[in-house]
């Protein structure tokens, strides 16, 4: 299974000053998303089919949650034929590229090392735990960081 990135502009029903995405819910033919802006929470009200995100969530997987920052929105999806459609019709598509599942799964040692810096452990302390060196231990944290990061 393929997994796309997409970055998309944000509708213009999206206050400008809009920091986050906080949830989305469906009704009614309609799409809700809730978004974080100074003054407070606000609900973005459209209908389902001037809504590239419920186009890309009723044709496929979206992976994970969804990224509000400089007016762009960024979700992760299934890369299908049916979004793969959606997204070369859309002119709210900024950008798409290929990720592998891999990047989207945090292994076992790559938890555990993020747990480890949670408690405030350093790298030194990972590596004497695990019998490895001081530079796998921290390839390890980065490469736990990395997946996080995209997925956040």
């Amino acid at each position: 299974m393929e997994f796309l990135k997409v970055v998309l502009r944000t509708c213009p029903r999206v206050p400008r000053d809009a920091y986050a995405h906080l949830g989305f819910h469906m009704r009614n033919g309609r799409v809700i998303h809730l978004v974080a802006t100074p003054r407070g929470v606000e609900k973005v009200v459209a209908r389902c089919d001037e809504c590239v995100f419920y186009q890309l969530a009723s044709s496929g997987y979206i992976f994970g949650g969804v990224k509000l920052s400089e007016g762009r929105i960024t979700v992760i999806v299934t890369g299908n034929g049916a979004v793969k459609k959606i997204l070369r019709n859309s002119p709210q598509v900024v950008k798409v590229e290929e990720v592998s599942y891999k990047n989207l799964i945090l292994t076992e040692k790559q938890r555990n090392a993020l747990l480890h810096l949670a408690m405030g452990k350093g790298a030194g302390d990972l590596a004497k735990e695990l019998g490895v060196s001081r530079v796998a231990a921290l390839k390890l944290i980065k490469r736990a960081l990395k997946k996080v990061a995209l997925l956040v």
